[in-house]
């Protein structure tokens, strides 16, 4: 096997993120990861955790093959399983508590590999730490066909650069980029902001009258460039001439802790959706203030929260806010604990770690398998075809959609999922909103 690339992590970062999972039962690994124990630490300082597995042929499909959506390529499609893609995982591994939730989702996307390889796919998933300078500066492009790239905004930009270039597609899991332009080799999975808000818009046409609805926001030059994103998805999904279908209403944010009356105005005028667009851990005291405030200035009447995912992932939020102001959420990622897939994946899971997995899990799994079996399928520019996978995963399902931004001069910028579902609170958890 061609291991180009690998990655050393420390042994107590490893052990501590899997094993904290689960207090009973230590790492089960396989002969291509090798972790030692906490109390053997002292032997072996560093370990080297190999990638899997073999591959069955050595060809490697021209650079120029381009298979076009709709066209019959069954008799190639055999010829295609026979090759192998070459995958670089650029992942970040250290004991930094900000980087505990890529040990699960690389641990995710092995049992992805391993569904992959029962399934006659062959990939050679290289991992690199994207901790690590030197393993990214000697990242052998050429003999890659493609590159999962890191959270780092940094790092994600210089690989994208690096990918148009060679033509080897970038895949962006974790972190959303909105100024990518005619780059058809950038491919982004995590939903953008504007995703965000045109789902809340689409659940709000299905439910509610646009006189119903007030943005709230503060006045900032941030809060504002929101409005039209909205405003412009408001007149599009209500078929409507007006350029402000949504009433907009600007706050203090001060106002939410000290102020007595915050809300009252629009609620005085028959308000009863109010939507914040916050998505930055930078507001979450002004929302939980916000929360508190509105929770407190309804009195008896009803009224319904739009919020970005901030709102449900915040500590600080309670679950009587979710419950009393009716509050939903887009999302990208649900997992129904009940799927009988999801079952078996946990199980799977923890037979292989000895601990649950927890949503970067899934993730990881998903977004493996989702590339995996397209690249297989389609080639090396499989990007093409993407949206023509619409099966629901682990977590999510994909909808990848040819992105072009607003004043582009270009045919195609990059693709980009534009899948979200929509959270709502039903009095234990969130759950897909009717």
């Amino acid at each position: 096997m061609n291991n180009k690339y690998f990655f050393q992590i420390i042994i107590s970062a490893l052990f501590l993120v899997l094993y904290s999972c689960t207090p009973t039962k230590k790492i089960v690994t396989k002969d291509d990861a090798q972790i030692v124990k906490a109390d053997e630490k002292q032997k072996k300082d560093e370990v080297d955790v190999k990638v899997w597995k073999d591959t069955l042929t050595d060809k490697i499909p021209p650079k120029d093959e381009v298979i076009k959506k709709g066209k019959d390529s069954s008799d190639k499609s055999d010829e295609r399983n026979k090759q192998i893609y070459n995958i670089a995982l650029v992942i970040p591994f250290s004991s930094a508590e900000s980087d505990v939730r890529f040990l699960q989702y690389y641990a995710g996307a092995k049992v992805a590999a391993e569904t992959l390889e029962a399934e006659g796919i062959n990939l050679e998933v290289n991992v690199v730490d994207a901790n690590d300078k030197a393993a990214l500066a000697n990242l052998d492009v050429k003999n890659t066909h493609l590159i999962f790239a890191p959270n780092d905004e940094a790092q994600l930009k210089s690989l994208i650069e690096v990918g148009k270039a060679n033509q080897v597609p970038v895949v962006s899991p974790f972190f959303s980029l909105s100024s990518v332009e005619n780059n058809p080799y950038y491919i982004q999975l995590k939903p953008s902001l504007k995703s965000h808000f045109s789902a809340m818009v689409k659940h709000m046409v299905e439910n509610f009258s646009n006189k119903d609805v007030v943005l709230i926001v503060r006045d900032t030059k941030t809060d504002r460039s929101w409005l039209k994103y909205f405003q412009a998805a408001a007149k599009s999904a209500y078929n409507l001439t007006e350029e402000k279908p949504f009433t907009e209403y600007f706050i203090k944010e001060d106002s939410v802790n000290q102020g007595s009356n915050v809300f009252g105005p629009m609620l005085n005028k028959g308000k009863r959706v109010f939507v914040f667009p916050n998505y930055s851990y930078k507001d979450e005291m002004y929302l939980y203030g916000a929360m508190r405030r509105l929770h407190a200035e309804k009195a008896t009447r009803t009224v319904n929260v739009y919020g970005m995912p901030i709102l449900k992932d915040s500590e600080k939020m309670t679950f009587d806010y979710f419950q009393q102001l009716n509050v939903r959420i887009p999302t990208s990622k649900y997992v129904d604990s009940e799927s009988e897939a999801v079952k078996a994946f946990d199980v799977k899971f923890y037979d292989k770690f000895g601990a649950l997995p927890d949503m970067d899990a899934y993730e990881g799994c998903d977004n493996l398998l989702f590339i995996g079996r397209n690249i297989s399928k389609y080639g090396r520019n499989f990007q093409y075809n993407l949206n023509e996978d619409r099966g629901y995963y682990l977590q999510t399902s994909f909808d990848i959609q040819p992105f072009k931004g607003e004043e582009s001069v270009n045919a195609l910028d990059y693709f980009e999922n534009k899948h979200l579902d929509i959270l709502e609170f039903n009095g234990l958890k969130f759950v897909l909103a009717e």
